[in-house]
């Protein structure tokens, strides 16, 4: 259920890029994800509905590109489908490990590991077009896998559970 149309919302306010102009625009990706993924799984319909309030886009995810807050509630999603336990439903997404090494990119040069990672989250959520095609080389076989794990658990939210109904 769409609460206002964000160029409704644009044309009352007078603004065109402000936080709550993107806040309704994310809230109608999480909506229409939110249906896709009830008519994907019927048996977990309700939980998926009881999960929009752990949509909201972290610290990291705000004035992202919609295509990374929309990987991330898919992500977010899927977790919810398929029953994860708690503590895992808490770890970072995909999308926001890419965020958060991207913007320390812009600090600092990445090492070799953190820029595969980079890198092979950048093809994944992006796309191909916006990493070009000769892949960085992880010190090991799994360094990627490893590193993923390690960030997602360091940007956990503990804040991240589906509200119960009633």
């Amino acid at each position: 259920m769409k609460l206002i149309d964000s160029d409704l919302w644009k044309s009352l306010t007078g603004v065109g890029s402000s936080a709550m102009a993107e806040a309704f625009d994310r809230m109608e990706v999480a909506e229409r994800i939110i249906a896709e993924m009830k008519v994907a799984h019927p048996s977990r319909a309700d939980a998926v509905d009881s999960a929009f309030g752990m949509l909201c886009p972290t610290e990291g995810l705000q004035g992202k590109a919609m295509q990374v807050y929309e990987h991330h509630v898919r992500e977010l999603l899927t977790r919810v489908v398929t029953a994860v336990p708690v503590p895992e439903m808490r770890l970072g997404t995909k999308a926001e490990v890419l965020c958060l090494l991207l913007t320390t990119s812009l600090q600092a040069p990445l090492k070799a590991d953190y820029s595969a990672l980079a890198w092979q989250l950048g093809r994944e959520i992006l796309g191909a077009e916006c990493c070009g095609t000769e892949a960085p080389t992880e010190s090991y076989p799994e360094a990627c896998a490893e590193l993923l794990l390690d960030i997602r658990k360091k940007l956990r939210c503990m804040d991240r559970r589906i509200l119960k109904k009633g």
